[in-house]
């Protein structure tokens, strides 16, 4: 089966997609890993397309013809922009299956069942993600059965079992980075940038922050051996200008300093950015300085 991902189209409030164009989106080489080989994947980063050039979604389509398209949501500023394409996409391909995942999927899933949408995929993806594509492939009738699930069906909104966050990040499956094009790093010349998760959540509960809600207050670690198995991965590829996309970096700070040490050691040759808090950097100067060595 064919198979695209893609994301919101870019937002003139994305302030990171600005100051850092040469960023790749994490999600969508991680949603193709998640469906694994068995499926012709194609990944369209819309967030690195001109501004508000919806159409080329549209054109990306037409080029492909998936039997599948999946639209990965993250912030609620990019849902109406996003229905806009849905819509589109709804009315020049109906006979398209349209999924939609992530923060705005979750939160505003009805909305999007009422828009064009036939399957939300709530909250974590790893496994309903993996289950609905086997259903629809064999064409199964009923998808009650699958838990984390949204859907319409005759002009009814149906909601699933809701399904138990996952505890284990090494369980996940490798980023498909190598269906994604080779985005030049701002910073350093003769490199390529990527991404990886090393947690998930946070531990803290901003009041401004939609994260701790979305993670059900969780807080998990990749082991540092599965990190470096990524970092090793993307280097292989030509990537050595890392992000560590995770929403609160540092939050173990033991953790990271056995991380630093291991690229050391493995004389990992990359350069790499994350999300911070100020009074993580301050309260712990040691990891800040073996951050600085690796």
């Amino acid at each position: 089966m064919r198979i695209l991902f893609t994301n919101s189209p870019l937002h003139f409030t994305h302030g990171h997609t600005f100051t850092q164009p040469d960023w790749p989106t994490l999600i969508l080489p991680y949603l193709a890993g998640i469906v694994g080989d068995a499926h012709e994947v194609k990944l369209v980063d819309n967030m690195h397309y001109s501004f508000f050039k919806s159409n080329n979604i549209i054109d990306e389509i037409r080029n492909f013809k998936p039997g599948i398209v999946g639209f990965s949501i993250i912030a609620s500023r990019d849902l109406f922009s996003t229905i806009n394409v849905i819509k589109k996409v709804r009315e020049d391909y109906p006979d398209i299956v349209l999924l939609a995942g992530g923060q705005v999927g979750t939160f505003y899933g009805e909305w999007l069942l009422q828009s064009g949408i036939d399957f939300i995929v709530n909250k974590e993806a790893e496994i309903t993600l993996d289950e609905l594509v086997r259903a629809i492939e064999n064409q199964e009738p009923d998808f009650s059965h699958i838990k984390g699930l949204s859907y319409s069906l005759d002009r009814k909104i149906h909601i699933t079992e809701e399904r138990l966050m996952i505890n284990k990040l090494d369980d996940g499956p490798m980023p498909r980075f190598d269906l994604m094009p080779k985005l030049k790093s701002k910073w350093f010349p003769g490199r390529y940038t990527g991404s990886i998760e090393t947690s998930r959540g946070c531990p803290f509960d901003c009041s401004f922050c939609a994260i701790t809600g979305y993670w059900e207050r969780s807080f998990i670690f990749k082991s540092n051996e599965r990190i470096m198995k990524e970092l090793e991965k993307l280097k292989r590829e030509g990537r050595t200008h890392i992000y560590l996309a995770d929403d609160n970096f540092g939050a173990n700070a033991k953790k990271h300093i056995d991380l630093f040490k291991m690229m050391i050691s493995e004389k990992v040759d990359i350069k790499f950015f994350a999300q911070i808090r100020a009074d993580t950097v301050a309260n712990n100067p040691e990891m800040i300085g073996w951050a600085a060595r690796a």
